[in-house]
């Protein structure tokens, strides 16, 4: 897949700007607050519906303009040319997806439109963050590749939600009660600790391979799934733990609780890793994600990498650029010169403007 033109009307600080873009590396430089990240943003956005940087989408509409929105006409592999659009409007607040000129009323009509892989810096908390940012990145990943996933999880949530209200409840919920409830949590938890295992399974050598080739270590990187069942099924787990949800008036097991651990031989990267082992390893589990969406979606990703080279040594720069001239798009942002080949494409971004 590749993004062939990216349009932005009234969107972030671009007034109106249209990028054509191509197969390849291409490089956009310019100082902070130019409008580099909001070009990433924009991708991301018609592949997932959401923003890496803001929870508000008012915030994407450019100031004091009451609409704004994007178009990107994209090729598949295959050669066969889509367009997506998007708009959004201030007052009141709503949001428009159209696909083929088509409006989109469910996310899963459209989110394995645009297979892609982002990284930012703010990615180094897949590594030394909470459970919950590993479990996001397995959940995104899986709704990407089976839209079905991203339905179950819907459902999941929306039942963990109302189990957690009522052991919330001032009085203790009778058996009847947390019988409905848990298995309700069994029909859609299951299926997602058993499409998260499988999903570590197949991530596992690509990362293992993608982080020695960027690191020159030689130590094994090993990824384990931590299910909150600690060995028993979800049915047995949650019997044996429903006192303590009782007397802590909370939701202790499900793939709500589950851990993603990364070691380095016998080390936790998470707890001994350096700050250059935690980056490398961030930045290689986004690059596993482009190489599963080729593997089981057989259609290429788009690489979208904000400001990644900044903080890496020259050795693993070179190695990383080694590995981009094998994607079919890759889109970096960089506030500082990179040593540029010839066969990739540089634009200065200034002020909501784009020029070659």
């Amino acid at each position: 897949m590749k993004v062939i033109q990216i349009r932005l009307e009234d969107f972030r600080n671009y007034t109106f700007q249209e990028i054509p873009l191509g197969p390849g590396l291409h490089v956009f430089e310019g100082r902070n607050a130019q409008g580099k990240t909001a070009l990433l943003e924009a991708i991301y956005l018609a592949a997932t519906a959401r923003s890496f940087r803001t929870n508000k989408e008012s915030d994407l509409i450019r100031w004091g303009q009451p609409q704004g929105g994007l178009h990107l006409e994209m090729e598949r592999d295959s050669g066969k040319n889509r367009q997506l659009t998007m708009r959004w409007q201030s007052q009141p607040p709503q949001r428009s997806i159209c696909l083929q000129e088509q409006p989109i009323r469910k996310l899963s009509q459209f989110l394995s439109e645009l297979p892609l892989a982002l990284f930012t810096p703010d990615d180094l908390e897949l590594v030394q963050g909470g459970p919950e940012q590993r479990r996001g990145y397995l959940d995104l990943l899986l709704c990407k590749l089976y839209p079905a996933y991203l339905e179950n999880l819907g459902r999941y949530q929306k039942v963990l939600r109302q189990k957690a209200a009522l052991l919330k409840q001032q009085r203790a919920p009778s058996s009847p009660e947390m019988d409905s409830w848990d298995t309700l949590l069994i029909q859609f938890g299951q299926p997602i600790i058993e499409a998260r295992l499988q999903l570590c399974q197949q991530v596992q050598p690509m990362l293992g391979r993608l982080y020695a080739c960027l690191s020159g270590e030689a130590d094994p990187l090993l990824l384990s799934y931590q299910p909150s069942c600690l060995g028993q099924q979800l049915p047995a787990a949650l019997q044996r733990a429903r006192p303590d949800e009782i007397r802590r008036h909370a939701c202790l097991v499900g793939p709500h609780r589950d851990e993603v651990q990364f070691s380095l031989g016998e080390a936790v990267v998470r707890r001994f890793g350096s700050q250059g082992q935690r980056r490398t390893l961030a930045l290689a589990l986004r690059l596993a994600q482009a190489e599963i969406l080729l593997e089981i979606g057989r259609e290429r990703p788009v690489v979208l990498l904000d400001d990644c080279f900044s903080e890496l040594d020259p050795g693993r720069q070179a190695r990383l650029l080694d590995w981009l001239e094998q994607a079919s798009q890759v889109l970096i942002t960089t506030a500082t010169p990179l040593q540029l080949r010839q066969s990739h494409r540089h634009y200065l971004v200034d002020q909501g403007r784009v020029s070659c």
